[in-house]
């Protein structure tokens, strides 16, 4: 190998560096030239999908253009209550429940009390027999009917009763209409305004007898001229099996005590009620509840606590004048404190005033006063049962 001087080293080291720095440069160029050709794409793919154009926020390129896009049913899915899974109260696996318009807007009316019309919102009340038993239970009842007679086909059409315990409103009420399953007469409507068409969607008889019969089992039942009630509740629970029904009650007619009480003198319901000063409720037509409300109070006014005197409430009947009967309630009547010797004045000056009362009301102790100055020694004179006369006064029709 031929030896190289000095210069020709130099040489050769300089082209070695230039070769080097020629074979960097081609790398460096390379390098440059891809990194801009990716850039270039990057670019080019980041600017496309900053374009409105070419983006698709809501997905549309995946759907397929031959299936439309399903539609919500909006009124049924309103309708619905969805589970919130934040919400701690409720499970997570809640069924979803669905309640329909007329659901919401039937559950906010009140029954109105218009029975001339269909009307769906009564609402039967049964209560069980919870006072069943105690001693003092008494049911003020009333019915109402297609017509007069039980025997000829005519049905109850509603029930009204008011539980009353030691002579105290209890609270219960029962109160129920009834599909007679037949047709009434225009001039029965027009009593009780209960129609036809209101009756249409109530239950038959048979489908509350037990509730009823249970409910009244074992009471006392008060009714105004009670034997008609009392024989269409007979017949109607004959027809269902229910056949002792009058044997398991006690019945008190009050139209019977207030003839007592007042001979001679109207005695229906709305009478009493001017009567008594009692129950002064509107009673254009007869509901049987209505009805038993108002004869409770009538009832409990003419069975305890004052009695009205009706001595100088005369009425006419046919052309005679006719007063008070209240022998019957003698066992109620207190002893005065005051002496017997006032008593006897006071029986004196009224004979003496009325010189004809013994003729035209039956005083026994009297028969006719010739002198009615004589009148209290006549009053001190013992009778049959060995007590003053003026022990004997009373008044009868």
């Amino acid at each position: 190998m031929a030896t190289q001087t000095p210069s020709q080293k130099q040489q050769s080291q300089a082209q070695e560096i230039e070769a080097r720095k020629n074979q960097a440069q081609k790398m460096n160029d390379h390098s440059t030239t891809d990194y801009l050709s990716h850039s270039s794409a990057v670019d080019s793919a980041q600017s496309t999908s900053d374009d409105w154009l070419f983006s698709d926020p809501l997905g549309f390129d995946d759907v397929v253009a031959d299936e439309p896009y399903p539609i919500e049913d909006n009124d049924n899915t309103m309708n619905q209550t969805f589970n919130d899974p934040l919400d701690q109260n409720m499970p997570v696996d809640a069924p979803i429940v669905e309640t329909t318009e007329t659901e919401l807007v039937e559950a906010e009316i009140e029954f109105d009390g218009d029975t001339s019309r269909a009307n769906p919102h009564f609402k039967p009340l049964l209560p069980k027999p919870i006072h069943s038993g105690e001693s003092g239970r008494q049911l003020i009842m009333d019915t109402e009917t297609t017509g007069l007679d039980a025997l000829k086909g005519d049905r109850i059409i509603e029930v009204g009763i008011v539980e009353l315990v030691n002579r105290k409103f209890t609270g219960e009420k029962l109160h129920v209409y009834i599909n007679p399953q037949r047709g009434m007469d225009e001039e029965v409507i027009r009593v009780h305004g209960i129609s036809e068409a209101f009756l249409a969607d109530k239950p038959t008889f048979d489908k509350v007898a037990q509730q009823l019969y249970d409910f009244m089992l074992g009471a006392e039942v008060i009714a105004h001229n009670a034997p008609f009630d009392i024989s269409f509740l007979s017949m109607e629970f004959d027809k269902v099996g229910l056949t002792d029904f009058a044997e398991k009650i006690t019945v008190t007619d009050s139209l019977v005590l207030a003839k007592q009480q007042y001979p001679g003198q109207k005695n229906t319901l709305d009478a009493l009620v001017r009567r008594l000063n009692v129950g002064k409720m509107d009673r254009t037509f007869h509901g049987a509840l209505l009805d038993s409300e108002i004869l409770a109070e009538v009832y409990l006014a003419m069975t305890g606590g004052q009695v009205a005197l009706a001595i100088d409430e005369d009425i006419q009947t046919e052309g005679a004048s006719s007063h008070a009967n209240f022998s019957h309630l003698a066992d109620k009547l207190l002893a005065a404190k005051a002496q017997f010797n006032d008593h006897v004045s006071w029986v004196a000056k009224l004979v003496g005033k009325h010189p004809s009362l013994a003729d035209t009301q039956g005083i026994t102790c009297f028969h006719q006063v010739v002198d009615p100055q004589s009148l209290p020694s006549m009053l001190y004179q013992k009778s049959a049962t060995q007590q003053p006369l003026a022990h004997n006064l009373y008044l009868s029709s």
